[in-house]
């Protein structure tokens, strides 16, 4: 069905999952006139809306004449895929309301591409501007790529918006979001993976601190200082009381650091990375030990001593401290029941944080604040009382 007109007004909390993606959380929304159901990673780290569906001759899907190169998850060499038009709805469960775009851009991903984004659907990136190259080469796209019908007449690169957006400046939602989740990685430490409260939250579209039944206490705001991605500004990290200082800047990046709700864990640059690990060795040298051989890390009581790790961002008044506890950057139970994850990693650059710092907060993406650049807002999620961590 056609979606509701909506207002800028109107707030929609989706249910989300890391099951279906491995860690990463996905939406269920639903596409075309059949309100086909599609599991969509949710990516501020991205800005394309690719889905795995292929049946371009029906009248769901209305062809372009634009290719869209992306390069993700388990395929990172990338893939090109036609751009077609139809209609993409979310819903609040089975309840009403339900709104959306009657005319979207959807990037198809190509069969020759696998499963990029586990058993889900695709990808929905909440980034602010296109991050990939669009291209307008004259003709059907899809016939084209799929069925080798008509040549191309030209090839000219275009920018289309991204689906957060478009709904927002189209009057769907308010320009904000945000994420409530408890995992980084799947946890396993119950019979029932599925119904594991520690594997579902909840994501917000057109409303951050009005929802007060997700997060207590008061909020911090972060600073954005580029809008590619989620750009902001890290001043240091520390390993319980160590400081370490980070580079301001690096070469072909707009800021040093990103916030990621499509990285499982927490990317480091190398020389910081190591200064990380000899911090958790001075400590005790059975963090190190634990680092390199995450098997001597089994169970809650194997975290007692373990330091929190935090990081320093320049903020909108004063700089933001935000603290990741050991049982976020470890994840127990996360590959089977009784195994653990290190989720911080060496990286080139910038540093990437990801799911464990965001799982301990409830985390608004207020786009609208800041004469439009925006900020990040953090406050100390409400947990489930269910399970364990």
């Amino acid at each position: 069905m056609p979606p509701k007109p909506a207002t800028p007004t109107d707030v929609f909390r989706l249910p989300i999952s890391n099951l279906q993606a491995k860690g990463d959380y996905t939406a269920i929304f639903e596409i075309g006139a059949h309100d086909r159901p599609v599991h969509l990673l949710l990516d501020t780290g991205s800005s394309s809306l690719a889905i795995n569906v292929h049946d371009v001759v029906s009248k769901d899907l209305e062809q372009t004449t634009y290719l869209e190169h992306l390069s993700y998850g388990s395929n990172p060499a990338g893939f090109t895929g036609p751009v077609v038009n139809t209609s993409l709805t979310m819903t609040e469960g089975d309840n009403t309301p339900e709104a959306g775009l009657a005319t979207v851009n959807v990037t198809l991903i190509p069969p020759a591409a696998g499963q990029p984004f586990g058993t889900a659907d695709g990808i929905m990136g909440l980034a602010y501007a296109p991050l990939n190259t669009f291209t307008d080469i004259g003709i059907k796209s899809a016939a084209w790529a799929y069925k080798a019908i008509g040549t191309p007449t030209k090839k000219e690169t275009v920018n289309l918006p991204s689906y957060f957006t478009h709904l927002e400046t189209t009057g769907v939602v308010a320009n904000k979001f945000a994420f409530y989740t408890h995992r980084s990685r799947i946890h396993y430490g119950t019979d029932t993976p599925d119904t594991d409260p520690l594997n579902h939250g909840e994501v917000v579209f057109g409303a951050g601190a009005e929802e007060t039944d997700l997060y207590e206490g008061d909020f911090q705001a972060a600073q954005i200082v580029h809008d590619a991605y989620y750009n902001t500004h890290m001043i240091a990290v520390y390993v319980g009381d160590q400081r370490i200082e980070v580079p301001d800047s690096f070469a072909g990046t707009p800021s040093n650091s990103i916030i990621d709700t499509g990285t499982n864990g927490i990317a480091v640059p190398a020389a910081v990375y190591t200064q990380m690990l000899a911090a958790f060795a001075e400590i005790s040298p059975k963090f190190r030990a634990a680092i390199s051989d995450t098997n001597l890390v089994r169970t809650a009581a194997d975290l007692d001593g373990w330091p929190d790790v935090t990081v320093e961002l320049h903020g909108t008044d004063a700089p933001v401290r935000l603290t990741i506890p050991p049982q976020n950057y470890w994840q127990l139970n996360a590959h089977e029941d009784g195994s653990a994850s290190f989720t911080i990693f060496s990286f080139s650059a910038p540093f990437i944080l990801g799911l464990p710092l965001l799982n301990g907060y409830y985390t608004v993406f207020d786009r609208s604040a800041a004469d439009g650049l925006g900020v990040v807002k953090f406050a100390s999620i409400k947990r489930p009382t269910q399970a364990t961590i």
